[in-house]
């Protein structure tokens, strides 16, 4: 498990590591407001502090295991806008060429 403390209430909150499959996904923690983006299933080596707000895990190999961001709400990066269809069309857009 990796931890991330909420500033608000100063508590641990715990984020499962999933399988393979299940490797890319996010967490949003309403009370806390706190936003995790696992992009890997890799076992996290260090943690880098970017600002106060911002942190980043890193794998042994330095690849990118997973982003949390504090205060994700109110700084405006949660909610995400995802775009499947967007990248969907410009894609066909691209094979039709």
């Amino acid at each position: 498990y990796a931890m991330a403390r909420g500033l608000k209430t100063g508590y641990p909150t715990m984020v499962a590591m999933f399988s393979v499959r299940d490797a890319m996904h996010t967490i949003y923690y309403d009370e806390d407001d706190i936003l995790v983006i696992r992009v890997s299933d890799k076992p996290v080596a260090r943690e880098v502090s970017q600002d106060w707000n911002t942190h980043i895990s890193y794998a042994e190999d330095g690849s990118t295991v997973e982003l949390v961001l504090l205060d994700a709400k109110a700084s405006g990066v949660y909610p995400l806008r995802v775009e499947h269809a967007l990248a969907a069309q410009a894609n066909a857009s691209a094979d039709l060429d």
